[in-house]
């Protein structure tokens, strides 16, 4: 199976993304996910690598949208981005995408001690 912009626009939360930004980050998935080492996971790996950094970028504005926060005092108001993840958490525990690919690598990992 081939991981393609229609992959992640079946989920709801990225069903109105850009193409050319989706394919943008599936192009460069390969520099972060190595497929030897997921073997016939490597598609899902990809799959949650890419959901990750395109939650990241909608949550910063990135793809329009995402949490923002504002302050009024005496009349001037200012808007800013909201932080991403809790206080204390990895970029990859930041969202749930990324805490999917952390468990799928450690369970990748377990597993090739296991082979003797």
């Amino acid at each position: 199976m081939a991981i393609t912009p229609a992959t992640l626009q079946a989920y709801p939360e990225f069903a109105t993304a850009p193409d050319a930004t989706i394919q943008l980050w599936i192009d460069n998935a390969p520099a972060h996910i190595d497929a030897t080492a997921y073997g016939d996971e490597a598609d899902q790996a990809t799959t949650y690598w890419v959901a990750h950094v395109l939650t990241l970028l909608k949550a910063g504005g990135g793809l329009g949208g995402g949490p923002v926060s504002s302050a009024e005092v005496d009349g001037v108001k200012i808007q800013f981005a909201a932080a991403v993840g809790a206080a204390g958490l990895s970029n990859w525990e930041s969202t749930t995408w990324g805490a999917l690919l952390l468990t799928l690598a450690s369970v990748r990992a377990y597993s090739a001690d296991l082979v003797v």
